[in-house]
C-alpha cells in the first residue's frame, strides 16, 4: 500500500472501531477529521465526518463542483446527522490534471479508500 492509503487506513483505523463482536463499527463523535491523503497525487485529499453513537450507518461520498476546473470540497448539509460525509478533492483541469481521466481516477481511488472498511466487512460475513 503506498503512504497516503497507509495513512488513510491508520485514520480510519483511529476513528472507528469494531464492537466485541466484530459486527459494526463505533465512532467516538462527528468532528470532521481533515486533509487526509487518499492518493499519492496533489491535491488528492479528503475530509471525513462520521456520525456520532451511530452504527450501520449511510454514507455519502461527495464530489464538489465547478466543471473538473475549479471549486473545492466542502461538507453539504444534510437533514439526517446519522450519515457519515466524505468531502473530495482531486487534482482540476489545467492544474494538476492533464485529461478528465485524470479526475476521474482521482474519485475512483476516493470511493475505493471510502468503502474499503465496509467491503471488509462484507467480506467477512458482518454486513448483510
Amino acid at each position: 500500500m503506498n503512504r497516503p492509503g497507509a495513512i488513510m487506513m491508520a485514520t480510519l483505523a483511529t476513528v472507528a472501531s469494531i464492537d466485541a463482536n466484530g459486527d459494526t463499527p463505533h465512532f467516538a463523535d462527528d468532528l470532521p477529521r481533515k486533509n487526509i491523503p487518499y492518493a499519492d497525487r496533489p491535491n488528492c485529499l479528503l475530509d471525513l465526518r462520521l456520525p456520532q453513537g451511530e452504527t450501520n450507518f449511510p454514507t455519502v461520498v461527495w464530489f464538489h463542483g465547478g466543471g473538473l476546473s475549479g471549486g473545492c470540497r466542502h461538507f453539504i448539509p444534510l437533514s439526517d446527522a446519522g450519515i457519515a460525509q466524505v468531502a473530495v478533492e482531486y487534482r482540476l483541469l489545467g492544474k494538476d490534471a492533464a485529461t478528465g481521466g485524470d479526475c476521474i481516477e482521482d474519485a475512483a481511488g476516493a470511493v475505493a479508500v471510502a468503502a474499503r472498511p465496509y467491503i471488509e466487512m462484507l467480506v467477512r460475513g458482518k454486513l448483510p
